[in-house]
């Protein structure tokens, strides 16, 4: 949608998942390869990304569209370089990582198990969380295609891990989103996961919203089931989500409506609203 808009698309992988996992020097087979943390993405990978897509195209500052533990990354960054509030023109946070306060998958239920479980794994030499495999898609085309009598199994196990939405699943494409996921993930990335939801540390997106000095919008999907993984495949992820997404994007482009009729900003401020959360408000159904 984005590019049919005309919009310059530049997709960025975290490192160690299926599409960025080259290394001049290590093998995914080692402890050295998977010793980062989400840290990383924010200290090294998000500036690298933006600095590498504005040195190609000749412009000064983006649009960043983050979901789920990109939108961390990107506000963790902006901790750790604030002078890159110049080069961000505003920030969309789709599924932004917060409190596990409305979480309704099985997956709320294992945050407290995972931390040892994956030293277990590391002991038995396996450092990644839920990696690529492509046997994945070849069972979805048997067990999940539509004429499969398994097919409202593969359902259930698809909302055991998401949260129940079943009138957000096309259930006829899950052969293909067996094909990419789960793509992998460091286990080190997921243990800081864990323990900050567990320490507290993420708390509402509303708390958030409520102390950002330049915020464009906090808005909560329309849909009283809405889940984490809808946001990338849901049915009606266009008419809920996306939509709304290009309207921001149109509005805060250089001549846009909103961009039009911004102030001067306060000394030291930044000088666009960062970030938008087109996501959620306070009850955003389901987090990471």
């Amino acid at each position: 949608m984005l590019s049919d808009a005309g919009y310059d698309v530049w997709l960025a992988n975290n490192r160690g998942n299926l599409y960025s996992q080259r290394h001049v020097n290590l093998e995914t087979d080692t402890r050295e390869y998977w010793n980062f943390t989400a840290d990383s993405y924010a200290k090294y990978d998000n500036p690298a990304f933006i600095d590498y897509i504005l040195q190609n195209t000749g412009e000064n500052e983006l649009f960043y569209v983050g979901y789920s533990i990109s939108t961390w990354s990107f506000w963790a960054m902006m901790n750790y370089y604030p002078s890159y509030n110049t080069k961000v023109r505003l920030m969309v946070a789709m599924a932004p990582i917060s409190t596990r306060m409305y979480y309704r998958s099985f997956a709320k239920k294992m945050v407290p198990i995972r931390v040892p479980l994956h030293r277990l794994a590391e002991f038995f030499g396996m450092y990644e969380t839920m990696p690529y495999d492509p046997k994945n898609g070849r069972i979805g085309k048997i067990f999940c295609n539509k004429y499969a009598p398994t097919k409202p199994i593969c359902a259930i196990l698809f909302f055991m891990y998401a949260g129940w939405d079943p009138k957000q699943l096309d259930k006829y494409s899950l052969p293909v989103i067996l094909t990419h996921v789960p793509a992998g993930c460091g286990n080190m990335v997921i243990q800081q996961l864990d323990q900050a939801i567990k320490s507290g540390l993420f708390q509402d997106v509303a708390s958030l919203a409520s102390r950002l000095p330049n915020l464009v919008a906090s808005q909560q999907v329309a849909w009283p089931l809405w889940q984490h993984l809808d946001f990338l495949w849901g049915i009606d992820a266009d008419r809920l989500v996306y939509r709304h997404v290009l309207q921001y994007l149109s509005d805060w482009a250089p001549g846009g409506r909103a961009a039009r009729s911004v102030t001067a900003p306060a000394a030291g401020a930044p000088r666009h609203p960062s970030p938008a959360d087109t996501s959620s408000g306070r009850a955003d159904p389901e987090q990471v």
